[in-house]
């Protein structure tokens, strides 16, 4: 991220690539995936502004933005999906500042969040299945594009207690319970 060099040779190839493809009748959606804190995106040289900054300025057309809402490493953080709503929020605003040109509405489902489900590599970070009703929720009702979840094999309990494992969440679950949760976005919020 903090590899300007790097960034600025990227983005030109992503966007030579994308009006070749547009010009042939198959045009290329990016999407870049991003730290995030509960106050959105950093900001600096080593920041995921940094690099929206640099597709922007070499013309990549940015389909998504897609924040990993997890490993905060920050102890004020207590209730993990009000952490990922918060990032959304503050992401969400931050679009809105970057692409003037969008509505409330096209910044909102330019937005993917992606949360590390169960105990994350900070074990006192837990992101609970009613931590995904609560996103899930959310993400319905401000028609976020992208709500997925790191990773697929965590999806099921293995080891209760167990930080950041790939066998599993850690926490108590039913196998792809995370999973028939977010599988909620695909339908608006139940009134």
């Amino acid at each position: 991220q903090g590899n300007n060099s790097a960034l600025t040779l990227q983005s030109q190839a992503i966007s030579i690539m994308q009006q070749q493809e547009a010009s042939n009748g198959t045009p290329v959606t990016v999407s870049y995936t991003l730290p995030v804190l509960p106050s959105g995106l950093v900001a600096g040289t080593n920041g995921g502004i940094n690099v929206l900054n640099f597709a922007n300025t070499n013309g990549v057309d940015v389909s998504r933005v897609n924040i990993m809402a997890m490993d905060y490493y920050d102890p004020s953080v207590t209730n993990m999906g009000t952490a990922a709503i918060d990032a959304a929020t503050a992401t969400h605003s931050q679009l809105m500042a970057m692409y003037p040109s969008l509505s409330s509405q096209q910044a909102w489902h330019m937005l993917g969040v992606t949360p590390l489900i169960g105990i994350n590599d900070d074990p006192s970070e837990i992101f609970t299945l009613a931590n995904a009703q609560q996103l899930t929720t959310f993400s319905q009702q401000h028609g976020i594009g992208e709500l997925s979840m790191w990773e697929l094999p965590r999806d099921l309990t293995g080891t209760l207690g167990a930080a950041d494992a790939t066998t599993g969440s850690g926490i108590a679950q039913t196998p792809f319970e995370f999973s028939q949760i977010f599988e909620q976005i695909a339908s608006p919020p139940q009134t």
